[in-house]
């Protein structure tokens, strides 16, 4: 199995450096325009560093469109822009040059973005509230030609054997990865 390691330790991160941002700019960043954010800046990535991943996360399918299901439970009830941790500065220039390709849009221009795109069928293929593979997401925002041309060099030694206290053989987990994106 490929693992792509984070750059970012969670998407509370990502999202409070959004809303920061938003605010120095006097741009309302509302909760759907933040989640519609968050899917594009943690797919835009993969076109930045493959083997690498923003942050770590599961996003949902919803009728809206892809949810965050952590900032979604956290968005009224936190004040997000407290919580972030600092962004390290090779990625903030990530964030900095994404959010000025994005900042312009609307939240219906940035819905239109994500299902406008090709790959979003097949992820509508999926139940209402089933998550969204990284694989789909990586299609949505990646060339095919780039993907093939892409190896793995970061990868999580994943034939290690891992056992139970009781003596049973146990495999590794990895919160948000399930086992169809192996």
């Amino acid at each position: 199995m490929k693992i792509r390691l984070p750059k970012v330790r969670t998407s509370i991160d990502i999202a409070s450096w959004l809303i920061t941002r938003g605010q120095s700019a006097g741009k309302e960043i509302t909760h759907r325009r933040l989640q519609y954010l968050i899917y594009l800046f943690f797919g835009n990535y993969f076109n930045i560093e493959f083997q690498s991943k923003l942050f770590p996360s599961t996003f949902v399918l919803s009728k809206i469109g892809p949810l965050e299901p952590n900032i979604y439970l956290l968005y009224n009830k936190i004040n997000l822009e407290e919580i972030g941790s600092s962004i390290p500065e090779n990625i903030e220039d990530y964030l900095l040059k994404v959010w000025k390709k994005y900042e312009i849009y609307d939240v219906e221009s940035l819905e239109k973005i994500i299902i406008e795109n090709s790959i979003w069928k097949e992820i509508l293929l999926q139940p209402i509230g089933s998550e969204i593979s990284e694989n789909l997401i990586i299609k949505s925002f990646v060339s095919s030609s780039d993907i093939n041309n892409n190896t793995y060099t970061n990868i999580v030694d994943n034939d290690k054997e891992y056992w139970t206290l009781s003596g049973k053989k146990a495999e590794r987990w990895i919160p948000g990865l399930s086992k169809k994106n192996k």
